[in-house]
């Protein structure tokens, strides 16, 4: 076995030096191209290549040379080297992630291409747009994208263009699950590759075929693809579309159980992945080197191969390979009866499926960002269109005012009343849909809050909860070690109950459309069965809870809403506290209403994030002193509350010292109250 890996070492090292010296080749002649030059079109043509050599593997190079290529076409007003220039930065961007940029300049590129115009460069431009789209989730975006490319590399025949379309067009469609079309798209850009006698889309071709066989469940005709396409990938030096092969050739092995073979394939893509720096692929091959030795029992190596891909996989933000990686630790330590490993490992998994929320949070925005810009250029299109049919209409009146004056002043006073009337029509709607605009942009932040908790806040804890009910279950477990983990699930789904409780009541308000059912009723047995309520989550933090209140104390509002804000102050009050601190409730009259106050002596809350408390669009929760856990909506909605029944909410708070939260409510004019009592409890 070592001898083989040292041969296959050994074959990887020279087809690294033969595959330097081609690419040294090939940069030796762009770059005597651009010495030998006679005329700076030619010149831009010559940095446009090298840009387009160097932005595979030399993004810095590449965008070096791109720049040159700009200074010098703008310089000459070349518009068609411009063209080429925005392409190249398009892609530079696209391969770095950046798509908001990358789409901007692929946008750039389009109008140039279409105002000379060059049917080449709007192909790019559109393939290019279509990948962007593909990548933000705009899955139908990218499909009407890639029909424009299709449709104009039709009339041309059989080219690359047209292979490069069908591909794009069926990677999306497999995408969005349409799995037939998808297949057919792939054949076709195959049969392209055959008759073009072109190795890379053939390779392509073949791997993306094998793809649809495997998630079919058809392994043997996923395999035959999958080795056919290895064979032209080895041929071709393509060492990226080699070691992505040998992997998914090592997959399906694995899931025959054919284990040694699956451990050659897995060890050929990790060594090449290792030899030619191919982050990806060495996250991947280690992955599955790990769920391999997971499957055979071999635990200390499978712990070695996923802390290995854990590692790689973080430092290349390639956070799904990560998940892979920490499921197999997870499991592992299982295995071997170390659980407190395995808990580790468990939570480093949820977090990062939190920080893959996050990032889809963040493509989202870009979304709607690039959405927004799209929306605006239709706009200023349509403005561009209206003014030109005006002034066309303009001239054609002028030209009668020549031949009848009469008319003329006619047509112009009524020319002049319509415009008017459709200018204040204009404005107008223009006005509702900037105020609707804005609204749905409101509801929309609103709706991906709500969203985002609920897959981040409710489900991160539900895992916490079903991982440590697995290690709860395990009979060898010492008495002392089931007591701190049935405490974290007990806090656990007391934390889960309470985010269900504020979504719940606040969803319940917005159905009803803000509607109230005051009445009156004594809001001081409703502070002592709150109180009452939190008195063991006081007691555990060894928190005293002081109430100063008449026996007796009615205001008018809607029980159930200000029953949620009295449970969600004292919870914050609590939860903010330090272990022993104190906790006061009190009251005072001001005309005709009442104003309480929950007091804490605890952290306390920096001027900055204060000012942002009550919005729900804004405010983020921080941990407790004993790391309790929250969302956020627990203020934002106990304001909302307050404000439908009459009332208002603030707060006042010093870092280091405490804060007071205050809300008022109108008092009951039909009852009164007596001189005031102490109602403490721990």
């Amino acid at each position: 076995m070592r001898k083989g890996k040292q041969l296959i070492t050994s074959l990887f090292l020279i087809v690294l030096c033969m595959t330097m010296s081609a690419q040294s080749d090939k940069a030796l002649a762009l770059k005597k191209r651009l010495e030998i030059a006679q005329s700076d079109t030619a010149r831009v043509n010559a940095y446009n290549d090298l840009a387009r050599f160097y932005r595979e593997f030399d993004k810095e190079v590449a965008f070096d040379y791109t720049y040159e290529a700009e200074k010098i076409a703008n310089l000459i007003s070349y518009q068609r080297g411009l063209g080429f220039v925005f392409e190249n930065y398009t892609i530079i961007a696209y391969r770095a992630g950046e798509l908001p940029v990358a789409f901007d300049h692929a946008m750039h590129c389009l109008e140039i291409a279409e105002g000379i115009p060059d049917s080449l460069l709007i192909t790019l431009a559109y393939n290019n747009l279509g990948l962007i789209q593909r990548d933000l989730g705009n899955l139908d975006e990218a499909i009407e994208s890639f029909e424009v490319v299709l449709e104009y590399e039709r009339t041309l025949g059989i080219t690359e263009g047209l292979a490069r379309g069908v591909m794009n067009t069926g990677a999306t469609l497999f995408s969005l699950r349409e799995l037939e079309n998808a297949a057919r798209l792939f054949q076709e850009a195959w049969e392209i590759g055959i008759q073009l006698k072109d190795t890379h889309i053939i390779v392509v071709a073949l791997n993306n075929l094998g793809s649809y066989h495997q998630q079919k469940g058809d392994l043997n005709m996923a395999m035959t693809r999958y080795k056919e396409a290895r064979e032209y990938a080895v041929d071709l030096q393509n060492l990226n579309n080699w070691g992505t092969l040998s992997h998914n050739i090592g997959w399906v092995y694995f899931k025959w159980d054919i284990i040694d073979t699956s451990f050659i394939y897995l060890n050929e893509a990790l060594t090449l992945s290792r030899e030619h720096n191919l982050p990806l692929i060495e996250t991947a091959a280690l992955g599955s080197l790990a769920e391999v030795s997971l499957k055979i029992k071999d635990f200390s190596q499978s712990i070695a191969y996923a802390t290995k891909g854990y590692q790689v996989a973080k430092s290349a933000s390639k956070f799904e390979q990560a998940k892979k990686s920490l499921r197999s630790l997870h499991q592992a330590y299982y295995a071997i009866d170390m659980y407190d490993s395995a808990y580790k490992y468990l939570q480093e998994y949820n977090a990062i499926n939190d920080s893959i929320l996050a990032l889809q949070e963040n493509q989202r925005i870009q979304q709607l960002t690039i959405s927004n810009t799209i929306a605006q250029k239709d706009f200023q299109l349509a403005q561009q269109k209206a003014k030109a049919e005006k002034e066309q209409d303009r001239i054609q009146k002028l030209s009668i005012a020549f031949l009848v004056v009469t008319s003329l002043l006619i047509g112009l006073g009524y020319t002049w009343y319509r415009l008017r009337k459709a200018n204040i029509q204009l404005e107008e709607h223009n006005t509702k849909i900037q105020t609707q605009h804005q609204q749905l942009i409101e509801l929309n932040h609103i709706k991906d809050r709500v969203f985002s908790i609920i897959s981040h806040d409710i489900r991160a804890p539900l895992n916490n909860i079903k991982g440590l009910m697995d290690i709860l279950l395990v009979q060898a477990l010492e008495e002392e070690q089931r007591q701190m983990i049935a405490g974290k699930v007990k806090k656990q789904v007391r934390e889960t109950s309470d985010i269900f409780d504020n979504l719940l009541r606040w969803s319940r308000n917005q159905l009803l459309k803000n509607q109230t059912e005051a009445s009156s009723f004594d809001i001081v047995s409703l502070f002592k069965e709150s109180a009452e309520a939190f008195s063991q989550q006081a007691s555990q933090k060894e928190i005293e809870l002081k109430c100063e209140f008449p026996p007796q104390l009615y205001v008018f509002a809607d029980r159930e809403m200000i029953h949620t804000v009295i449970r969600n102050l004292l919870s914050n009050a609590i939860k903010f506290s330090r272990p022993k601190g104190e906790v006061s409730l009190s009251h005072e009259i001001k005309g005709t209403k009442v104003i309480l106050h929950v007091i804490d002596h605890g952290l306390g809350i920096e001027a900055e994030k204060l000012a942002t408390i009550f919005d729900l669009k804004q405010n983020v929760s921080t941990p407790g002193t004993a790391d309790e856990r929250g969302t956020g909506l627990g203020l934002p909605i106990s304001k909302e509350f307050i404000e439908q029944n009459g009332g208002s909410m603030w707060a006042q708070s010093t870092v280091g010292v405490g804060s007071i939260f205050s809300f008022s409510l109108p008092m009951n004019p039909q009852k009164t109250f007596i001189a005031s009592e102490v109602m403490e409890s721990q």
